[in-house]
């Protein structure tokens, strides 16, 4: 039991004198916060038996700590509001309230161009054009989600089929002459893989990017950061987790080039 304390112990105590070290301040409400959180990975490694050194702990923890203080540090976010981290890409809270109203406003008119008419079709265009920035002439089939809207950006002749969901907490640029089948889905919004920071509740958004003259096949995923060339076709069901140079058919899970066009 002295053994758990004094493990128990010497975690926090490493935890605040590292974080100390790199911020070179007071430890500040999110920081105190995962400083207990590793609080607690000290005590679950001591619970298991005290297998690793304590060498070993202060080298694992020593990474995960610089990692956090990177995405704290990362432009200035002591200055940066919540929604100018999220469009920077940093970690940000998306429980602040500006982008909570945010969102519910994208919720109403969402809500509001689902529940139209199919023959109100210049009704429905006035609607989107208040959520998404559309260069030229676009058709989206009802239903439509998105997270907020203005991130998105279609080129000319833009055409998505039935149930296409956005989740556009970072830019969204789609080109010209783009089909969506149905259901396709497009994840800018990402989380830590760490459990631990997960828990904290930050999250970040990474762009995408869609070229000219291209058809998605129904039921894709495109993952945070991919960006797709011209001239591409992706089959249907994909899960497009890496960039697609231009000019290729592809494929699969996760997507691959499978034939040049």
């Amino acid at each position: 039991m002295k053994a758990l304390t004094l493990h128990y112990s010497m975690g926090f105590l490493f935890c605040q004198t590292i974080i100390s070290e790199i911020f070179n301040k007071n430890l500040d409400r999110n920081t105190k916060i995962f400083c207990y959180i590793l609080q607690r990975r000290f005590l679950e490694s001591a619970v298991i038996g005290l297998k690793n050194t304590y060498q070993e702990i202060n080298k694992r923890y020593r990474s995960l700590l610089k990692n956090f203080s990177n995405r704290m540090k990362r432009g200035d976010n002591s200055v940066k509001s919540e929604r100018e981290k999220m469009l920077a890409g940093d970690y940000y809270n998306a429980n602040d309230k500006e982008l909570v109203r945010e969102r519910d406003y994208t919720k109403k008119l969402t809500f509001e161009f689902n529940q139209t008419n199919p023959d109100m079709k210049e009704k429905r265009r006035e609607i989107l054009k208040q959520l998404i920035m559309a260069k030229g002439s676009f058709n989206i089939e009802a239903p439509f989600q998105c997270d907020y809207g203005y991130n998105i950006e279609v080129g000319e002749n833009f055409y998505a089929n039935h149930g296409c969901i956005i989740l556009d907490v970072n830019k969204v640029q789609i080109g010209d002459n783009v089909l969506f089948g149905p259901n396709v889905q497009i994840y800018t919004a990402g989380h830590p893989i760490e459990p631990m920071e997960r828990l904290s509740g930050e999250e970040f958004g990474k762009p995408i990017v869609i070229g000219n003259n291209v058809w998605i096949g129904g039921a894709t995923i495109i993952c945070p950061g991919v960006r797709i060339g011209d001239n591409v076709t992706i089959g249907a069901g994909s899960v497009v987790t890496k960039d697609i140079p231009s000019a290729v058919i592809a494929v699969g899970n996760p997507c691959k080039p499978i034939k040049d066009v």
